[in-house]
């Protein structure tokens, strides 16, 4: 039989199909695709009616961890508070570059003084200006976070089109199925949510909080039979907040793969596994290794060292009773809102170490085109902390040509997840502002840009 959108049954003849981006392509540097969703009517029309509201109010997010749609060569840009030497200003940009080396002209909140690129400025007639160095200036910026955002019924709709898109992928259901008809009109009205719930229980939070295997900002959707017998998934978006989606009150036949998962990081890695339940599952792990018995114990080895999925089926193994033994709340508490803004204030303060990254800081600077000035009243740590990464390159006496190297070098100098506190900030300026830092600056963003 021919496949047809999951979502109304339309075939090919009826309608055009089309591969739906399961996570929103501006999310994620991963792609997963679910191809049986009709172009118009379920895939581009939820784009208006949900996603890009998600899209727009998590840039902070997306921009904090390098991520930006496929569709285009610039990041989602959004509204920050610029303070420019105690003047506050309101800008709606995606980098420092536009900033002050773009053609943006910002007006401070009283409406007293506009900064912009003097070049700029002097075309305009009649107009009194001071020019300034704004490495002589301390910045500041700041961004307005709305919680709300996350308990919002554009985000309950957006995290059910991900957990059925991926359930039917995970499954191989290729056409609609009665059985989803309520999840799917919830996904198409946003009426009647009885399916999307926050998760509000301190193992599953601890568990998706940058700990192995799951990385920093990556987002996790697993499967499970709860034990009331109903059918779920599990949503992990940034590692930041998580929901539990009631797919099905009960196991069909539909159901093949019950025990999957999917992770996506920010480096463009997809780790999966699906597997028909628990026991399967259970089963082809214990047999994925070579025993090895000795006195008194057993050693194990993988018989295949580079299935990388086996540490996620062993995480899901180990935590298979917490999944389905989770509490989950309608509605946010003030725990929950705690834990959610703990998680986002960590975010920003850690600095994932990755080649992409510091290209685009790189680029976004121009620092292989200019005369590098630091500011040594800058407050942006987690800029400081890239200009010192750079730096420690420029400064290496290994020989960085690949990622491979570049990631070793990192391994030994720092952790995995760095926290850029205030006191780690100031200790490092100190080594920044140094004979030969800068020239040390330049030589370790070059070094970077010619890594493939």
């Amino acid at each position: 039989m021919n496949n047809s959108c999951i979502y109304c049954g339309a075939t090919p003849q009826d309608k055009e199909l089309s591969k739906s981006d399961i996570i929103p392509d501006a999310l994620t540097n991963t792609k997963i695709l679910n191809p049986n969703v009709c172009k118009i009517d379920h895939n581009s029309k939820f784009s208006d009616m949900f996603e890009y509201k998600i899209i727009e109010g998590l840039a902070f997010i997306t921009n904090e961890l390098d991520i930006k749609s496929s569709k285009s060569d610039k990041y989602h840009p959004f509204q920050q508070t610029i303070i420019v030497d105690g003047t506050e200003y309101k800008a709606r940009i995606s980098s420092d570059y536009e900033l002050f080396k773009g053609n943006k002209f910002l007006k401070s909140l009283d409406n007293t003084s506009k900064l912009g690129p003097i070049d700029k400025v002097q075309k305009i007639p009649n107009i009194k200006y001071t020019e300034v160095n704004v490495n002589e200036l301390e910045i500041e910026k700041r961004i307005n976070i709305n919680i709300d955002l996350f308990f919002c019924n554009e985000m309950y709709r957006l995290i059910a089109k991900i957990a059925f898109e991926w359930f039917c992928l995970m499954n191989e259901i290729n056409q609609k199925k009665e059985c989803f008809s309520k999840i799917i009109q919830f996904i198409e009205t946003g009426n009647d949510n009885g399916f999307v719930t926050i998760v509000n229980d301190k193992k599953v939070h601890s568990l998706f909080n940058n700990e192995s295997p799951f990385e920093f900002g990556s987002h996790t959707i697993l499967s499970y039979i709860a034990k009331d017998g109903s059918v779920n998934v599990l949503v992990s978006l940034f590692g930041i907040s998580i929901y539990n989606v009631k797919l099905l009150s009960q196991k069909n036949s539909e159901c093949k793969n019950i025990a999957s998962l999917s992770s996506l990081t920010i480096n463009s890695k997809h780790y999966q596994f699906r597997e028909s339940d628990i026991a399967q599952l259970e089963n082809k792990f214990r047999n994925s290794f070579n025993y090895i018995k000795l006195r008194y114990i057993s050693i194990a080895s993988p018989k295949n060292v580079k299935d990388t999925s086996l540490i996620y089926q062993q995480t899901y193994l180990l935590n298979y009773s917490v999944f389905q033994n989770i509490h989950c709340i309608d509605t946010p508490t003030d725990d929950c809102i705690d834990i959610l803004s703990k998680k986002i204030e960590n975010l920003l303060q850690t600095s994932s170490l990755t080649i992409r990254g510091l290209k685009r800081f790189i680029n976004d600077n121009q620092l292989d085109k200019r005369t590098i000035e630091l500011n040594p009243n800058g407050t942006d740590k987690k800029s400081i902390f890239l200009f010192y990464i750079l730096m420690i390159i420029g400064k290496s006496s290994a020989k960085i040509t690949s990622s491979h190297a570049f990631y070793k070098l990192m391994n030994t100098m720092f952790e995995e997840n760095l926290v850029i506190t205030d006191e780690y900030t100031e200790n490092i300026k100190k080594e920044l502002f140094t004979e030969k830092a800068t020239d040390f600056i330049s030589k370790g963003a070059k070094i970077i840009l010619e890594i493939s």
